[in-house]
């Protein structure tokens, strides 16, 4: 589960996603839970082929929303475990 942060006024949301040795090797997609209020959403994330620790993944449109029908992005911090 991806539990996300905002940091402040900014639209953009911020987490973490954790992938292991083998998933961080090929190219692939990994399926994830996402909180969003009391509720919860499942994505595909892509991950890149030989992605690092550190390395971020940005999900376009995922942010928060605003009043005009604006939304950020969500921005996943990659986690090898």
């Amino acid at each position: 589960m991806i539990n996300p942060v905002d940091s402040g006024d900014n639209l953009d949301l911020y987490g973490f996603i954790s992938v292991s040795e083998r998933e961080a090797r090929p190219a692939g997609r990994k399926l994830v839970n996402i909180a969003h209020g009391c509720n919860k959403r499942t994505f595909f994330v892509n991950i890149p082929a030989g992605v690092s620790e550190g390395t971020t993944v940005r999900l376009q449109g995922m942010g928060r929303l605003k009043a005009e029908g604006v939304k950020g992005d969500l921005y996943l911090k990659v986690r090898i475990k």
